[in-house]
């Protein structure tokens, strides 16, 4: 086994093991910050046969592309007007979106101090003008494979065990981002919450082994219809299900749960205990809104919960939308 692109990760069912060849995924992603077009001219020429690289010349418009693209690895200079490395650095830090990009700076200095404050505020490394660009490239490629390595490990906490679909720790953390971003650009944010009817009707008839696989027919199911990049599909209870849908409007909200529906009768999966059907079927809660605060967020869960027990109480089988 190659050790610098494989990773096991052992669990208690057994060994899982995760390759990591770069032949086999995405090129990674690097941004350049420098205020010298000549630096990140030598250092995009270097790296953008094995890397996607963009660059740009000051933190202001550093911050402004992270809103829009997100890479695996920074480059930023320490000394730049206006806004300094140490600066650029501290609001990455602060922002969820880009707190975990590893970051290495680029100095002409030699100076302890300067290293050590650049350490404390979360910098991975340092490189040193003028390039040598051997160990540059070198330095990226340790700090690459480290952040691919973590990414593999970060998902798979946050992927539900049963499913393969985001768990409740993944989905609570995902609407917080979300919400944040629908508020900042006054966008609309849809929730759909949905039960499995009768669910544990269904077990007690069938057995176990038949409820797990109906749940994973419902999750991949629901995985199909929310299927945008930016769509998060999360499992966060035994048989409850979430959606969430950035810049998805009322009436688009309605034709997502009609197509859940739908896929529900495609799928057919018996159900000889319930009351409403011969088919496995859900209840559904849902809504599209316009964040208006940064504190709404446990309102617009417990909103989302409201309507889907309302969904239920009006006979399950049916969806609840509020816009």
């Amino acid at each position: 086994m190659n050790n610098d692109t494989d990773i096991i990760i052992k669990n208690e069912h057994g060994v899982s093991e995760f390759h990591l060849n770069k032949l086999m995924i995405q090129r990674a992603k690097i941004l350049l910050i420098d205020d010298e077009p000549l630096n990140t001219d030598l250092l995009a020429f270097s790296l953008e046969r094995e890397y996607l690289v963009k660059a740009v010349n000051s933190g202001e418009q550093a911050l402004s592309l992270l809103k829009r693209f997100i890479p695996d690895l920074i480059l930023l200079d320490i000394r730049m007007p206006n806004m300094d490395g140490f600066e650029v650095l501290s609001r990455l830090k602060s922002n969820q979106q880009t707190a975990d990009i590893p970051v290495i700076f680029v100095t002409g200095e030699d100076s302890t101090d300067v290293e050590l404050r650049g350490f404390e505020l979360g910098a991975v490394d340092y490189v040193r003008k003028p390039f040598k660009i051997p160990l540059v490239l070198a330095r990226i490629s340790i700090h690459i494979d480290l952040k691919r390595k973590n990414d593999v490990l970060k998902n798979l906490a946050c992927a539900d065990g049963l499913t393969g679909i985001s768990n409740r720790r993944k989905f609570d953390e995902s609407l917080e981002i979300l919400y944040q971003a629908a508020l900042q650009n006054k966008s609309p944010l849809g929730l759909v919450m949905l039960d499995i009817d009768f669910f544990k009707q269904y077990n007690d008839y069938y057995g176990h082994s038949p409820g797990d696989d109906c749940l994973k027919k419902v999750a991949s199911m629901l995985a199909d219809v929310a299927k945008r990049a930016t769509d998060i599909v999360a499992r966060v209870g035994g048989e409850e299900f979430a959606l969430i849908l950035p810049n998805v409007t009322g009436s688009q909200l309605k034709k997502i749960t009609n197509e859940i529906h739908q896929a529900m009768r495609q799928l057919a999966i018996s159900h000889a205990n319930s009351v409403v059907s011969n088919y496995v079927t859900v209840s559904i809660g849902a809504i599209s809104l316009l964040p208006k605060s940064a504190g709404g967020i446990e309102t617009l869960f417990e909103r989302v919960d409201d309507l889907l027990y309302q969904a239920k109480a009006a006979g399950r089988a049916t969806t609840v939308i509020s816009e």
